[in-house]
């Protein structure tokens, strides 16, 4: 039993280096797919919702009128009671 380990120790050291780029080959290869799949998430959701928003700013144009009439007045009405009381 014993040499059978060792004989499996001694495959193993001699195909390390093998091995070790073989990993780290999957290893980049994995990292390239995820960020493959990212970029195209990332992409497709930019995309949805560009067009989700151009939807919306078609659909949404409202125009509203606001007459500052009174207001006006109310600040006219003002700066004529600070003047009188600047006379006084």
């Amino acid at each position: 039993m014993s040499q059978q380990k060792v004989d499996r120790y001694k495959e193993e050291k001699a195909n390390r280096q093998e091995l070790m780029k073989k990993a780290k080959r999957r290893l980049r290869l994995e990292i390239i797919a995820l960020v493959a799949v990212l970029a195209l998430l990332v992409g497709w959701f930019s995309a949805a919702v560009v067009h989700q928003v151009k939807n919306n700013a078609e659909k949404n144009v409202v125009s509203t009128e606001i007459s500052t009439a009174a207001i006006e007045g109310y600040l006219s009405d003002l700066s004529a009671q600070m003047n009188d009381t600047a006379e006084d």
